[in-house]
């Protein structure tokens, strides 16, 4: 296998996924603003602490088993059982834990609407534990495709329920219903199409190594969701639950933007990673190519979005969102971040080194601690400036075991984070220049003179400082079509 193959391998795998992750942003992205401008920040808000809470438990069904189910070289039909019934297990510990502290919630934020809302979104926790290790299966034999039909009918079913009870004026009960029924729809797509279903039996000789592979992975996801959400959480009980609304809406913009993508990227890249962990001269050529078309695709969007985030915001959910505007520049960055460390991450775990994720999220979690109790008790806005400081210190570990396990030499890594950072901001520059030109215009017309110059700006730099690897990129799929 040539340097260039792997690389070539994951692209080619990548429109199925990516055909996901694209519906993913209309039916998430779409069905969020259209759900939060019927229902308002106030019932955005409740709907977000309640699903916060789902979805930091989710992590550790979701993850419990998956990775080393796809990582592993010869998967047996007991090593699925045991996978699901481990993780079903967890998903009803999980499900009685969260119904018998729901009123202690309800109680520390004096509501007992949201006590209610919590128990509404627990069926997500079985569902995703029988949907998820068959999802496995799949993405273990490259079979993207099943996978990605099933989740974007999934989606779009959830996202036509939830929008519906939102003109019903049901509230934050759209946000229970749509997913919950997307969770549904998923696990039965999956059940329907499936070989063999999984049967209740487990074998503690094949859930070991799973756990022990899994378990800082798990670890690092809770901790990073469980930040995520504590954080939720804590602008809802010291700023109201109205900014907790508007907190959830700049967060999940840039999530459902990017997160869906970022998920198929994984998943397809842990796939063919996996495959050449003992050739550490192919997975390092691989990570190279694959980091320089995630730059040259993220960097312009996330650079045009930093732009227009106040007309984007009037445009999506009107002026009563407005605080979304200012907030919304501090998930961007966190969100280039994420996608820079991503692939890092995930090369390391290819090779075993899961655990660490755990090093970085505890980096990151203590960091944002102490910021938030520095400056976001005393201000939402002002504590969005220094969110990305959590990444950023999270990220130092990863780079330092990269350079250490695949021989990557760090100033080469330093260079191009510098480098990709400075063309963001000369970008953000430009098209802020851009922008003003154009404020008295139509909204429509902000957005695309600018946003539109940032993306320009940003992607011509970036194709002008590494075009020889970029037309080598290029050269590399189009003879492997």
């Amino acid at each position: 296998m040539t340097e260039q193959s792997s690389a070539s391998g994951i692209l080619r795998s990548m429109p199925w996924p990516a055909a996901e992750a694209f519906t993913a942003l209309l039916t998430g992205a779409a069905s969020m603003f259209i759900i939060a401008r019927l229902i308002g920040a106030d019932e955005f808000g409740r709907g977000s602490i309640a699903l916060g809470l789902i979805l930091i438990s989710l992590v550790g069904v979701n993850s419990l088993v998956h990775d080393a189910l796809v990582r592993m070289p010869d998967m047996q039909p007991e090593d699925l059982d045991t996978g699901f019934t481990a993780s079903f297990a967890v998903a009803m510990l999980f499900m009685l834990v969260i119904i018998l502290g729901a009123s202690t919630i309800g109680n520390l934020y004096a509501d007992h609407r949201l006590a209610l809302l919590i128990v509404a979104f627990t069926p997500m926790l079985p569902l995703a534990a029988l949907s998820e290790t068959l999802i496995a299966t799949y993405r273990r034999g490259l079979d993207f495709g099943t996978v990605a039909r099933f989740q974007i009918a999934s989606r779009a079913a959830g996202a036509v329920l939830g929008i519906v009870i939102a003109l019903l004026h049901g509230g934050a009960w759209a946000m229970a219903v749509q997913n919950v029924s997307m969770a549904a729809f998923s696990a039965g797509a999956m059940l329907f199409h499936a070989k063999r279903w999984p049967h209740f039996g487990l074998s503690w000789p094949r859930l070991t190594p799973m756990l022990g592979f899994c378990a800082p992975i798990i670890a690092s996801q809770i901790l990073t969701q469980g930040t995520g959400r504590m954080l939720l959480l804590a602008m809802g009980h010291w700023h109201g639950i109205t900014m907790a609304g508007y907190w959830s809406a700049a967060t999940r913009m840039s999530e459902n933007l990017f997160g869906g993508l970022m998920q198929a990227a994984y998943n397809v890249s842990l796939a063919h990673f996996s495959i050449n962990q003992n050739s550490r001269s192919t997975l390092l050529a691989s990570l190279r190519d694959v980091q320089a078309v995630t730059a040259l695709l993220s960097i312009p969007i996330l650079a045009g979005l930093a732009v227009v985030t106040r007309p984007l915001t009037l445009l999506l959910l009107g002026p009563a969102w407005l605080p979304v505007a200012t907030l919304m520049l501090g998930p961007l960055v966190v969100c280039f971040l994420q996608i820079r460390r991503m692939f890092p991450t995930t090369a390391l775990r290819a090779v075993g080194r899961s655990g660490i994720s755990l090093v970085a999220s505890l980096a990151e979690f203590t960091t944002l601690a102490i910021a938030f109790l520095a400056v976001g008790r005393q201000s939402a806005v002002d504590f969005s400036f220094v969110y990305p400081l959590g990444l950023l210190a999270g990220s130092i570990p990863v780079f330092a075991l990269l350079v250490r396990e695949l021989g990557t030499s760090v100033w080469a890594q330093v260079a191009t984070f510098l480098k990709e950072i400075a063309i963001g901001i000369v970008a953000f520059g430009v098209g802020t220049v851009a922008l003003s030109s154009f404020a008295d215009s139509a909204i429509i017309i902000q957005l695309i003179m600018g946003g539109g110059a940032a993306f320009v700006t940003a992607a011509s730099l970036l194709v002008l400082t590494d075009a020889r690897h970029i037309l080598r990129i290029a050269g590399a799929w189009q003879h492997s079509n």
